[in-house]
């Protein structure tokens, strides 16, 4: 469900009502100058630092998708607005990435309470790079039987990872239904939690970002430069998963450069959602043109 952003004036708001808070999202190296909570929306500035070891793993020329995911969705927890680890719970986000977000520019966070679902949205110097709603209902799916027994990591470079600790899936079983292993980030990771807390939902959507894009080399052989941009993001998943959390999915032709695929999520044997990316996958080509690098003829 995506819900437009509406200012105080047309929420019936009576009044302005600002204050202001100490607020770091996601992590102490990710800076937040300014919380305000204006009327009923909820702002923050978010700056990730460029030699961040997780969203910056290898060298990027533009602000990844997920740490607007994270700063989005660490404004909804410290506001109340959800709690996407609390088990018994179920959430719906689902978010359109219009534009490249830059490194150049402050990038402005916000969420909007409305009834059944909160809105969001990502702006840079007054132009929208990220926009939708989160919403959260009541939930069977609980995720927390069996322990969880870790197997070895997949290869980094498939998964477009450098760093040994930022791979989330383990190795992968390619066949008509293709399947793999969330792995839990080692402690001090930042999306780390303790022994038997339930994995942040940032876990994943991100392992599950990790799997697709093994499945574009793996099974359709894309090339090693590919470059995939993401531009939509629909999660429907059980909140507050610990145990053994599995993905899967079913094999499918070969899809054009433009394609959204869906992966499963299984808590324990159990269907707990299901994940599913809108992405552009661009030969360097295409996508040095996206960037503006090469005039378009």
């Amino acid at each position: 469900m995506r819900v437009p952003i509406n200012r105080g004036d047309r929420l019936g708001i009576a009044g302005p009502c600002e204050s202001r808070y100490a607020l770091t999202v996601v992590s102490d190296r990710v800076v937040v100058d300014r919380y305000v909570v204006r009327d009923l929306r909820q702002v923050a500035t978010l700056e990730v630092a460029r030699d961040d070891p997780y969203f910056f793993d290898h060298p990027l020329d533009h602000m990844p998708g997920m740490a607007l995911v994270c700063g989005l969705l660490d404004i909804v927890r410290r506001a109340g607005l959800g709690s996407p680890e609390e088990p018994g719970g179920w959430m719906s986000l689902s978010l359109e990435f219009p534009a490249f977000c830059e490194l150049t520019a402050p990038v402005e966070l916000e969420a909007v309470p409305l009834p059944g679902a909160t809105a969001l949205r990502v702006t840079q110097m007054g132009k929208v790079v990220c926009e939708g709603s989160v919403a959260f209902r009541e939930s069977a799916v609980r995720g927390q039987g069996r322990e969880h027994v870790a197997t070895a990591p997949a290869d980094p470079g498939l998964v477009h990872r450098r760093r040994a600790e930022n791979v989330l899936i383990g190795t992968p079983v390619i066949a008509e239904v293709s399947s793999v292993d969330v792995l839990r980030p080692p402690p001090g990771h930042r999306l780390a939690t303790g022994e038997g807390a339930p994995l942040r939902v940032e876990t994943v959507i991100d392992a599950t970002r990790q799997f697709g894009t093994l499945l574009c080399h793996e099974e359709f052989k894309r090339s090693a430069d590919t470059t995939l941009v993401l531009l939509g993001l629909d999660v429907e998943v059980a909140c507050g998963l610990t145990g053994e959390v599995r993905l899967s999915r079913r094999q499918t032709a070969a899809p054009r450069s433009r394609h959204k695929d869906g992966i499963d999520v299984f808590a324990d044997g159990e269907a707990a959602g299901r994940i599913v990316f809108d992405y552009f996958s661009a030969k360097p080509g295409v996508y040095r043109r996206m960037r503006g690098e090469v005039p378009v003829q």
